[in-house]
């Protein structure tokens, strides 16, 4: 009875022969590969000795070739009784040292100088020519080792004569071992001075020293030495085409090779696992180690590639052997094998195709070309009406509404036109009742016999998440997150729409630029919720106001557009309805809101701009609503003003002051005048500090012109803590002379305002030394009532300093004598306004009158400014007005003026006539 083996004790028998083929030709392959690698290792072994050997020699070589030089210009002392400067010269150029020894920087002569015979060295020196030679660096030594002669000689090393080697350490030591043996001496390694600030401050340097005695004997006179600096990187670069390419190099200023101690390093790259050979050689008393590795490219040069590639040939032949025996004896099985694995693998891709459609969370069909449903495919059969088999063989037309039906044949077009389509989207109700958005995609798929019609495979995806998204990013990009308002990008947008609308239509519009007046005064008593609050409520009464065609929108903060389109066909009509619509934006501001359920008063400041206005753009009508609405604030708020093309030349011009203003601090434009105080006999008793600004082309601009600007700007502090500063040095310089005179300084809100503003004058009055008394600071009743418990506290503590406090222009704005009594006041200045037509007018007079009484009651100081007539002067002399001021006495003039007219002694009465050409 015959029995066959099984396939698969036949292919492990199969198997076993072709893998002790492969192995006994594998092993005849790695004896070769082993016996040719040793001897190319032995090869590259000898090749680095012999570069080794090469490199020590050279080097020493090249040592010892210095060591002649030195000992040549030894002799040639020696043999002479003395030698000329020009004389070493031609000696040293005869040797042609820069040719014959190359990466030799020079050769140094330097002299022997005790310290008694400094002077009379340096002395011969210049008589020798050198007029400007001395030894340095100065300083007091035993004994000093100038450098007497360079050369090569250049002009650039001039700086290096006289310097004394002595005060560098490692010099000092080579030369007092080469004078105490008589034998050249080698420095230990450092950066030359001449390299300190250049390129080459890395490199390494050492200096070969030789003793020059008197008559050539070590036991007569030391004279001096001759000195050899070298680099030690230019000897080795000088050296390398001498030596055998690819060797890594260090070299070490010690018997060993200690980083401490290293001199130079030639390819810091050695061979992975390359051993370091060290060599060592004397050279000036010293001893030298060179550590040499061969690097990379260094085995590389040695033939390792011939066995290496012989192997790699047989291994691959051994295998392809093998491999080729096995297929020959295991071809059918394999097939057969083959035949299931195939089989398996397409019944798998079946099941995970399978599982994969239907995995898709999208819907999948297979339609016709005229839209019948031909398959499906889908796990959101939830967004269907009924169960996706009652669509078969089912047109679309019949199972989705005209819009989506329209939009699949459309895309089925184009698919059979261009193979596939993609990004088709339309809404579509689904099984609960909502609305979903999808994106229809679509591919041609070609028939399975040739004439076959195609068929289209469709993927709609819902992507209503998408377009919620994208609502959402368009609403943050075009609406206010408060109010619900189109933002500034919208509003441009629009106005621009709306400008090229009127210009279509021959109709006219305008833009209104609302701004709510003190609004910071909720949002700093209240907080920015109840901030929030009152926005939204003016949002909601600006859109109850307009029509369906206007827009209303807000660019920020308590600032809203109102945009108004087709007010009238001509500049009139259109000028009369904007005006009536502004006056109801207007009144609905004013009514009062409720906040927290209590009423809340607030305004708003209106300016608008007719359109469309030339080539004016929507930018250019936020801008001049803008400006109309600034208007409307200067004019006390709670206004409206139109745009006028003269209002953009008057932003303009104050824009312009503005930057001027600004650049003149820089450009020193501005100067300090004094105005003088005077007693009621005319005595000067003080001055006022007035700031002047003077530009090159406006001339003297007025104070109530860039006054404003700069506390806008906050340029106001700078100049406020100048004047502060010359009024006090000022004071310190007339102590001497006129001790009781005062000088008032006016005060800016924003300065008296600053958190350290009493540190600063107090530091001000200690580093000046100046009496505070005698400053008198000016400030105004505004900043009085401002925040008046902290307005009092901080005139406290400047008063507690010494410093004294006027009311400037005192009846003018809110005046009170509950502040009177409140606040450490010394001093009333009563505007000039009412000083003018006293004693003239009864009510002026009896103003004047009234203040100066409630003054002396109050035990105030009182001066009147703007006293003009001697009928003035007299009036107010006679009313007991202890301080007069005004033109009568003396015009503003410079401070430095001022001072140099001071009088002295007692004549302090001013001549009113002979002040009336002083400079304003």
């Amino acid at each position: 009875m015959n029995h066959r083996s099984s396939p698969c004790s036949r292919i492990g028998l199969q198997a076993l022969l072709a893998v002790l083929l492969c192995a006994v030709m594998l092993g005849l392959t790695y004896l070769y590969w082993h016996s040719e690698n040793q001897a190319a290792h032995e090869r590259e072994r000898r090749n680095f000795d012999l570069a080794v050997e090469q490199i020590s020699s050279s080097l020493q070589d090249r040592m010892a070739s210095y060591e002649i030089v030195l000992r040549g210009i030894k002799g040639y002392f020696d043999a002479s009784e003395f030698v000329s400067p020009g004389e070493f010269r031609s000696y040293m150029q005869a040797l042609h040292l820069e040719e014959t020894r190359p990466g030799l920087a020079s050769v140094s002569l330097i002299a022997h100088v005790p310290a008694r015979e400094l002077h009379a060295h340096e002395a011969r020196m210049r008589a020798d020519g050198m007029a400007d030679y001395h030894v340095h660096p100065a300083g007091v030594r035993e004994a000093y080792a100038p450098m007497t002669q360079i050369e090569p000689w250049s002009e650039s090393k001039r700086a290096a004569l006289g310097f004394d080697l002595n005060t560098i350490n490692v010099a000092r030591e080579a030369m007092a071992q080469s004078a105490a043996t008589g034998q050249p001496a080698l420095s230990r390694g450092y950066v030359l001075a001449r390299d300190r600030n250049t390129d080459r401050n890395q490199d390494i340097s050492s200096v070969l020293y030789m003793p020059l005695y008197s008559h050539g004997a070590k036991s007569a006179a030391l004279r001096g030495w001759a000195s050899l600096p070298f680099r030690v990187k230019d000897i080795v670069h000088s050296l390398t085409p001498e030596f055998a390419p690819d060797v890594a190099l260090t070299i070490y200023d010690a018997p060993d090779a200690d980083p401490a101690n290293r001199l130079f390093v030639l390819d810091a790259k050695p061979a992975p696992n390359a051993v370091t050979t060290l060599r060592h050689f004397e050279v000036g008393g010293r001893t030298w180690t060179l550590a040499m590795s061969p690097t990379a490219a260094f085995s590389q040069r040695t033939d390792h590639q011939h066995s290496t590639v012989v192997a790699a040939l047989g291994a691959v032949l051994s295998l392809a052997t093998g491999w080729f025996a096995w297929v020959l004896m295991t071809a059918r099985d394999r097939a057969e094998q083959l035949a299931g694995n195939m089989t398996q693998e397409l019944r798998s891709a079946r099941d995970e195709l399978e599982s994969t459609l239907s995995a898709i969370p999208d819907l999948l069909f297979e339609l016709s070309r005229d839209g019948r449903l031909l398959r499906h495919r889908t796990s959101r059969s939830d967004l269907l009406h009924s169960p996706p088999d009652d669509f078969l063989g089912r047109l679309l037309s019949e199972v989705v509404p005209p819009e989506a039906a329209s939009a699949y044949m459309n895309a089925i077009a184009q698919a059979e036109r261009d193979g596939n389509t993609r990004g088709w989207q339309f809404p579509l109700r689904v099984a609960d009742g909502s609305t979903h958005w999808f994106e229809l995609s679509i591919a041609r798929k070609q028939g399975e016999q040739p004439g076959d019609q195609p068929t289209f495979i469709a993927l709609s995806r819902d992507i209503t998440e998408r377009k919620e998204a994208e609502s959402r990013t368009h609403r943050l990009a075009y609406y206010d997150a408060l109010t619900g308002l189109p933002n500034r990008r919208m509003l441009v947008e629009q106005a621009q729409h709306a400008l090229t609308r009127a210009r279509r239509n021959e109709s006219m519009g305008a833009l209104f630029f609302i701004d709510l007046d003190h609004f910071k005064r909720i949002n700093d008593a209240q907080g920015h919720a109840m901030g929030d609050t009152l926005l939204i409520q003016v949002a909601r009464r600006l859109q109850d106001l307009l029509r369906p065609e206007d827009l209303v929108g807000r660019l920020g903060g308590d600032e809203f557009v109102v945009l108004a389109q087709d007010l009238g066909q001509d500049l009139a009509t259109a000028r009369r309805a904007a005006e009536a619509l502004a006056r109801r934006l207007r009144e609905a501001l004013d009514t009062p809101y409720a906040l927290q359920d209590r009423p809340y008063s607030s305004t708003g400041s209106i300016g608008g701009t007719l359109f469309p206005r030339g080539q004016a753009d929507a930018q250019d009508m936020l801008r001049e609503a803008d400006t109309a609405m600034y208007r409307a604030k200067a004019a006390g708020r709670n206004h409206m003003a139109f745009y006028e093309p003269e209002m953009q030349a008057s932003a303009q011009e104050e824009l312009s002051l503005a930057q001027d203003l600004q650049r003149a601090w820089d450009l020193g434009q501005f100067a300090i005048y004094a105005q003088s105080q005077v007693n009621g006999v005319g005595q000067i008793i003080g001055a006022e500090l007035l700031l002047r600004w003077f530009h090159p082309e406006r001339g003297a601009v007025a104070p109530d012109q860039f006054i404003p600007l700069a506390e806008e700007s906050g340029l106001i502090l700078r100049l406020g803590e100048w004047v502060l500063e010359r009024a006090c040095t000022t004071l310190a310089a007339l102590s001497a002379t006129h001790p009781q005179l005062t000088l008032s300084v006016n005060m800016s809100q924003l300065q008296f305002r600053q958190d350290d503003f009493v540190e600063r004058m107090a530091s001000l009055l200690e580093r000046t030394g100046v009496p505070a008394e005698r400053l008198v600071l000016e400030v105004t009743e505004s900043l009085l009532i401002a925040a008046v418990d902290d307005t009092a506290e901080r005139m406290t503590q400047l008063v507690n300093l010494g410093l004294r406090f006027a009311i400037d222009d005192f009846g003018t704005g809110y005046s009170s004598f509950a502040y009177l009594k409140r606040l450490p006041l010394y001093e009333l200045k009563i505007d000039k306004s009412f000083v003018k037509d006293t004693p003239g007018s009864a009510s002026d007079t009896a103003i004047v009158q009234s203040i100066l009484s409630v003054a002396h009651h109050l035990g105030l100081a009182v001066v009147a400014e703007g006293v003009e007539t001697q009928a003035q002067a007299a009036f107010l002399a006679a009313n007991h007005c202890q301080g007069l001021q005004g033109y009568w006495f003396g015009r503003p003039m410079p401070l430095a003026q001022w001072l140099s007219e001071l009088p002295t002694g007692d004549a302090g009465l001013l001549d009113a006539t002979d002040s009336s050409d002083q400079p304003k």
